[in-house]
């Protein structure tokens, strides 16, 4: 299978991320305008992740947003599965998959709030987190404890919370 062709600033942005994570970053804010190709980016990201042999979860708050990123992944050729109540017909359930797409709020119910009889948290060395002006959320922090080993890549169009406040760490 091909991959879609990125766009020249898809790839630079894909390229400038690489580099502030060779010189020692942790973290990334990737923004980006509606409309201006995040769900390649991930997928792109997601893909190169899992030629590497490690694995990644993408964090989401949308069941649309969710079904798109599973789309792109898909077109992109990247194994992966979905974790989301009720995901329906075509929402591929594949818990050992490289790349686990995920319902913020089934994760938390599912894994971090049930503890030992819940399931166990998908491992990943990458976590993107989509709308990561939601990021210092009780339930996004809640999570991203979690895998405090992981790089974290956080998207958006709107770099800000709705306090005004920047997003810093």
């Amino acid at each position: 299978m091909t991959c879609p062709e990125l766009r020249p600033y898809q790839i630079d942005v894909l390229e400038r991320g690489r580099a502030r994570l060779r010189a020692g970053a942790r973290r990334l804010l990737i923004q980006a305008a509606t409309g201006g190709g995040k769900g390649h980016i991930i997928a792109e990201m997601c893909r190169a992740a899992v030629a590497k042999g490690k694995k990644a979860v993408v964090l989401i708050h949308r069941r649309r947003i969710i079904q798109q990123i599973s789309g792109r992944l898909a077109l992109f050729g990247v194994p992966h599965g979905v974790v989301m109540a009720d995901a329906g017909e075509g929402m591929p359930y594949r818990p050992d998959a490289p790349v686990q797409v995920a319902s913020r709020d089934t994760l938390l119910s599912r894994s971090v709030r049930k503890g030992v009889r819940g399931m166990s948290l998908p491992p990943a060395d990458l976590v993107i987190v989509d709308e990561c002006h939601n990021l210092m959320s009780d339930q996004y922090m809640e999570l991203i404890s979690c895998y405090g080993k992981a790089l974290v890549a956080g998207f958006t169009a709107t770099p800000a919370r709705s306090d005004g406040k920047g997003l810093g760490d």
